[in-house]
């Protein structure tokens, strides 16, 4: 019910939701320094008379002090098989010869 009074409004001043931390930083020991390892790479492609074929190689090698390993490629295309069919030759098989018939 009603009370004849005033009634103020119902209003609450907080302070701000703020919360101050300590920045998140972790200092870990300086990283070992590893031997370095020698690289290396090469490749090569030779072409025939013509681009008609060509045989590609690649090759990639890795040495640390702890291991080695390489790795290679080699590749073999002849274009002339896929653009030329072969000829298409039928041989007859011999006629069979028997020796001729000869009574006395």
């Amino acid at each position: 019910g009603y009370l004849g009074g005033y009634a103020a409004p119902a209003i609450s001043y907080a302070a701000p939701a703020v919360s101050y931390a300590a920045p998140a930083v972790a200092y870990a020991a300086p990283a070992a320094v590893a031997p370095a390892a020698l690289t290396s790479q090469s490749s090569n492609i030779l072409r025939s008379y013509g681009n008609l074929g060509q045989v590609s190689t690649y090759t990639k090698t890795v040495d640390t002090p702890y291991s080695s390993v390489t790795k290679s490629d080699v590749r073999v295309s002849n274009d002339a098989i896929a653009h030329v069919a072969a000829p298409a030759l039928a041989y007859a098989a011999p006629a069979a010869y028997a020796a001729p018939a000869y009574y006395h």
